[in-house]
């Protein structure tokens, strides 16, 4: 038989552990026993809440906490930088909203004439679809078609150039590279 404890909150781990397990065997207790119990429960909650360890485990959550706030006032400044920077500058950087086409609003001299070839173009094609289906047909001899206008064509360039045309165009293709590269 263990005796009882009357103080849990000093005593140790062991001695707490040998009087539950007596207290566990039992079938029946007396009403000091019953408030033994009692106050064992009490004074063992009491003491987990105590426990360093739970001090710890709060401590790291609120420094959990700390730290997304501190992640999302960065963002947040993160935001407000770059909207300072675009309300400062707005041609300095690109927009969600613009595309590949050079269009700014207000529109630009060149955006407008951008636009007027862009018109005219779908206006051409438009009227030549139109005409094709009311049964004119339009139709372009090109030179290359006849034989003799080919071997014209031909002479006309030089040998040097015809020879060499493909080194020529590896030439041109390398220089748009390097421009290119050199431009970005």
């Amino acid at each position: 038989m263990s005796a009882p404890i009357t103080n849990y909150s000093t005593e140790n781990v062991e001695k707490i552990s040998n009087r539950l397990e007596y207290l566990k065997e039992k079938v029946s207790y007396t009403g000091a026993e019953t408030g033994e119990i009692s106050d064992a429960i009490s004074a063992l909650t009491i003491r987990a809440k105590t426990n360093p360890a739970s001090g710890v485990t709060e401590s790291n959550a609120a420094l959990n906490t700390i730290k997304t706030k501190i992640k999302q006032a960065q963002e947040d400044l993160r935001i407000a930088e770059e909207r300072v920077a675009t309300l400062r500058n707005p041609e300095s950087k690109k927009s969600y909203y613009e595309s590949l086409l050079p269009i700014n609003r207000p529109l630009a001299q060149f955006t407008i004439v951008i636009l007027l070839g862009v018109g005219i173009f779908f206006f051409v094609l438009s009227f030549l679809i139109i005409i094709n289906s009311l049964g004119f047909n339009l139709s372009i001899k090109a030179p290359w078609e006849n034989e003799g206008s080919v071997n014209v064509l031909v002479n006309l360039i030089p040998p040097v150039i015809r020879n060499n045309i493909i080194y020529i165009l590896v030439g041109i293709i390398v220089i748009l590279i390097i421009l290119n590269v050199v431009k970005k």
